[in-house]
């Protein structure tokens, strides 16, 4: 069970994955849970195994020592739904 603001049963965890921003491979570690309300949480354990400072000011998230810098996404500009989406496009072509 994963406890923080809320509650949800885990499913599984992914050891070492990949994550790519931009040009730059991060290796990073989830836990998968069994509630979807968020597709993905970059946790407090990937931001400090990273580096990562957050820039309130600039609006952006800086990584491995400012050597990388990434926009936050506005409200607008994050797609609501998307991982069910793909859940849904993946168990279609299943049939």
């Amino acid at each position: 069970m994963a406890l923080g603001v809320g509650s949800a049963k885990i499913l599984g965890r992914v050891h070492a994955a990949d994550m790519k921003i931009l040009d730059q491979n991060f290796p990073c570690s989830f836990t998968i849970l069994e509630d979807n309300k968020v597709d993905l949480l970059f946790g407090l354990d990937n931001l400090k195994r990273h580096k990562c400072e957050l820039d309130f000011v600039n609006n952006l998230m800086h990584f491995r020592n400012r050597s990388l810098s990434v926009p936050f996404l506005s409200d607008g500009e994050i797609k609501k739904g998307f991982m069910e989406e793909e859940k849904e496009h993946m168990m279609k072509k299943q049939e």
